[in-house]
């Protein structure tokens, strides 16, 4: 029993050592949360202070969070806090489009002529290449999965060996980029700013994520789940949710889940 009783200590030790090595953000989730309380109860200039702290804790502040203080420095006129939370941001590679809207303020014509040694801080410091090809392959999972709702509702023909195609290339290319790059997260890739919606936000990971695992393809495992949402690319319920998520097969395979989808739906088209 003690023996039991040790491995298990030495099993713990080993992953809490693993979440402490990886995970930089504890006390700054802690000082964020705190500032989202007094912004609650309308404490501006407490939340503001949080903010800082937490910003000044890391090396890299996350770019939703900078987004919620720049809302915050927007609404309570705070032009020093702005033109602050603005060079972060351009430093993890927000567009200057972004920050257009500033034009009027005292501080951004110098940040306009510096904007190009902030975008070159960007682009020196984090993989390019890789948010190109993660970002594609977000849209590409995207498109597949819409092509393949339209087949089971009967408005395009697609056939199985197409479907395991795409299934398979979107779960390896995802496999290839882990192993290549790591997990894509902001002190890899920089901040990811949807061009749609024209606005700061988290990578939409989460999604190309279960598609994968729906398809038969297990490919995230509980510490990589951990820092992913340690670093906000997953939403913490993803801790306990992601590892029961399964397509139709009890197989884990591509070539039997999307076989099953198959024979399942086709038969009623």
């Amino acid at each position: 029993m003690t023996r039991v009783y040790l491995v298990f200590y030495i099993i713990s030790l080993s992953f809490i050592n693993f979440y402490g090595q990886d995970c930089v953000y504890d006390d700054y989730h802690k000082y964020i949360k705190e500032a989202k309380k007094y912004i609650t109860s309308k404490k501006y200039d407490k939340a503001k202070k949080k903010f800082s702290i937490a910003f000044e804790s890391v090396k890299i502040p996350l770019g939703k969070d900078l987004d919620d203080a720049m809302n915050l420095s927007r609404k309570t006129k705070d032009q020093e806090m702005t033109h602050k939370l603005a060079i972060w941001m351009a430093k993890g590679g927000i567009p200057l489009t972004y920050f257009q809207k500033f034009r009027s303020q005292n501080w951004y014509s110098d940040f306009d002529k510096r904007f190009s040694l902030y975008d070159s801080i960007y682009k020196s410091q984090f993989n390019l290449e890789y948010k190109r090809r993660i970002t594609e392959l977000i849209a590409h999972d995207i498109d597949f999965n819409e092509k393949y709702h339209d087949w089971r509702s009967g408005k395009l023909d697609m056939s199985l060996n197409e479907m395991i195609s795409e299934a398979k290339y979107i779960a390896t290319e995802f496999e290839n980029l882990i192993n290549e790059y790591d997990l894509p997260i902001d002190k890899k890739i920089g901040y990811y700013y949807d061009y749609k919606k024209k606005q700061i936000s988290f990578l939409p990971i989460e999604v190309l994520i279960i598609h994968i695992h729906q398809r038969g393809k297990f490919l995230i495992k509980s510490e990589q789940i951990m820092l992913l949402v340690c670093n906000r690319i997953l939403n913490e319920q993803f801790k306990d949710l992601l590892p029961r998520i399964k397509g139709f097969s009890d197989e884990e395979s591509i070539e039997a889940e999307m076989t099953l989808r198959y024979s399942k739906f086709s038969k009623k088209q």
